[in-house]
């Protein structure tokens, strides 16, 4: 395979990531707690599918598959990865980089087969039921399984023998973390043409074939999802689906960027970036997305766990019989929720349980929540005066943050009032029309905030990868646009959810398992099916939600690319300085609501939404001004310039 008499190298160098010391540290914290989540995930995914008999079926066969896939993935590349950050001279040898290259290509290649043979397994259980245990029965999926090894195998043969038949003639030196084959092909001092057509050959027909089955599978899934009549039914079908097209948009979304692109377009810094997402992030999404969002595989790790803590108990306590205690507590709030279901009387308001029932504490939150809403309300208030006076501040980045703040304060201010007031008193009641008015305008702010956020994350790309366009870009009548398209497309949908939630029918008694009336919340009191409801709801969240944080991403990814090309140390410093705000504002915001709200099953937790709530309604809100400002210079010197200048806060 490895033709040494045809190179003069017999070593490559690893440019890796980045060479500034402190982010390697950030950086080797950050893999090695990706890598450690991917490999207790895939591992406990692997585990629950051969212990537990309820998921010997086709669908759990390819994901136990997949998972293993995904952990030869991630292991391919992390190890060396990861000492690298701690050596000086980041070597690698021949053979060691075509072992890495075969190895990481055979479990992408597979993966991509895997992938199609779930969305064929998905065709057959929906389109044809009947059929399904004889069309998929064990020999078919064996067969299928060890086809997507077998075809993976003989690919990546073909193409690390095309690589490494090449001279390599010096430099050594390889522009990535581990051996891809567009950096190497780089390095070579032969005509490389013939093998970037191999390349693009096998990668287009592994891709292409594979995401032809994908699509037409799901195009007569959809077709015979449409006609089901129940809603529930649909929505039934479409659950089954929802994890495996979560992890064909991502996988696919970055293999067809990374090698579907002609050789002339090829950008190494941003290939690195790329090839982190599906190396490393989605071997560890995988397993939190069949997990997470599956009820079944939900219900075995419960299962799973009960037998342990019971045998746990029976061998320290001695008691045979019982079940652990907390276990049977987990099923106390579906038995007060199904109880509180039989009183089928009309609501016109609604009883807040809050966040706690004890008097001490109701008064320790009160004193807590009200610190934080008046330094919210002053922070932003602050924030929004500076920028307002002082004439260094008029910038696109600026005009934005202004407008971020002065949404902060709508947005606490919308929630926390009623909070702190029903903290105080013992009825903790709104009327159904003040109800309906809080979570339309809640929903509205938390909405134009995400949008906001993407948009400042576009201005930073701007400003980083084309600033000599930047002012004709990003001009004043350019950011009024966007700011006010960020507010009118928030107020719509937030009007299209709200509508269609007050419509549905509200039974008694109309108590709130939370402290400000949440679309969720409120959707827990109908009494009838709210899976068209809940499903319009998803789509909107990802159209408000997560249409923006793809803005995000691709921004910071693009971002990134140019800083990474930044020989300056200080320079590349200074670049990241300006992002480092906006990201830990997107982080804590992001986190929080998708959690809530990108959650398409039928009932989440709403004790554990009470405590997300609290930090993108309550604790976001707070940390902006602190971020923006302890974090930002220029900001910084803007409020000492308002200290010396007071009157100039009030001309």
């Amino acid at each position: 395979m490895v033709r040494r008499n045809m190179t003069t190298v017999d070593e490559f160098i690893l440019l890796g990531i980045t060479d500034i010391w402190e982010l390697q540290v950030i950086l080797f914290v950050l893999f090695l707690l990706i890598c450690v989540t991917s490999l207790v995930g895939n591992l406990s995914m692997i585990v629950l599918i051969r212990l537990d008999s309820r998921l010997h079926s086709p669908m759990y066969f390819f994901l136990c598959h997949l998972s293993l896939v995904d952990l030869g993935n991630s292991s391919a590349v992390a190890p060396k990865m990861l000492v690298s950050f701690f050596e000086e001279r980041k070597a690698i040898s021949l053979p060691g980089c075509a072992a890495q290259m075969y190895f990481c290509g055979v479990c992408i290649i597979t993966e991509c087969y895997l992938l199609a043979a779930m969305a064929y397994d998905r065709y057959v259980a929906i389109c044809n039921p009947l059929l399904y245990v004889a069309t998929m029965s064990q020999k078919v999926c064996v067969q299928l399984a060890v086809g997507s090894y077998i075809v993976a195998t003989v690919n990546e043969i073909v193409l690390v023998s095309s690589v490494f038949s090449l001279r390599f003639c010096g430099p050594n030196v390889l522009n990535h973390f581990f051996c891809d084959i567009p950096p190497l092909l780089k390095l070579s001092c032969s005509n490389t043409t013939v093998k970037e057509h191999v390349l693009f050959i096998i990668a287009t027909f592994t891709a292409l074939s594979t995401l032809v089955v994908i699509v037409v599978s799901y195009g007569y899934i959809l077709t015979t999802v449409l006609r089901i009549h129940s809603s529930e039914g649909r929505h039934k079908a479409f659950s089954t689906c929802a994890s495996h097209l979560t992890s064909v948009s991502v996988f696919y979304g970055t293999m067809i960027f990374m090698y579907l692109r002609p050789s002339s377009s090829y950008s190494l810094d941003q290939d690195k970036v790329v090839s982190i997402v599906y190396t490393l992030v989605i071997p560890m999404l995988n397993p939190l997305i069949y997990s997470l969002r599956n009820t079944e595989v939900k219900d075995a790790l419960k299962r799973l766990l009960e037998k342990v803590l019971f045998s746990f108990r029976n061998q320290t306590v001695g008691r045979t019989k019982d079940k652990p205690y907390f276990l049977n507590q987990l099923k106390y709030p579906l038995y007060m929720i199904i109880m509180a279901r039989e009183n089928q009387s009309v609501v016109t308001e609604f009883i807040f349980q809050g966040l706690s029932s004890q008097p001490r504490t109701q008064t320790a939150l009160f004193i807590v929540f009200l610190g934080f809403y008046l330094f919210t309300v002053a922070g932003n208030i602050m924030i929004v005066t500076v920028i307002r006076a002082d004439c260094q501040l008029q910038s696109p980045m600026y005009f934005f943050l202004a407008n971020l703040s002065f949404l902060d304060i709508s947005y606490v201010s919308s929630n926390v009032p009623q909070m702190l007031v029903n903290l105080l008193t013992k009825k903790r009641t709104i009327s159904f029309s003040a109800c309906a008015a809080q979570m339309y305008f809640s929903l509205a702010f938390g909405m134009t905030e995400c949008v906001l956020l993407g948009v400042m994350a576009y201005d930073r790309y701007m400003a980083i990868c084309h600033p000599l366009t930047y002012t004709t870009v990003m001009n004043r009548k350019v950011c009024i646009h966007m700011v006010v398209a960020s507010w009118t497309s928030s107020l719509l949908s937030s009007m299209v959810i709200n509508s269609l939630t007050l419509r549905l029918p509200l039974c008694g008694p109309g108590i709130l398992n939370h402290y400000f009336c949440e679309v969720p919340a409120v959707l827990a009191l109908a009494c009838t099916d709210t899976a068209l409801m809940k499903l319009v709801t998803f789509t909107f969240s990802i159209l408000i939600v997560f249409i923006p944080f793809l803005l995000i991403i691709t921004s910071y990814v693009r971002i990134l690319s140019i800083i990474l090309k930044i020989q300056s140390a200080h320079v590349q410093s200074k670049a990241f300085s300006t992002c480092g705000s906006h990201l830990m504002v997107v982080t804590v915001f992001y986190g929080t609501a998708i959690c809530v709200y990108m959650n398409p099953k039928s009932r989440p937790p709403q004790d554990r939404d009470k405590v997300i709530a609290v930090f993108y309604t309550v604790v976001a809100p707070m940390l902006n001004p602190l971020i923006y400002s302890l974090r930002n210079k220029e900001m910084k010197r803007a409020l000492r310039r308002a200290i010396n200048r007071p009157k100039s806060l009030f001309i």
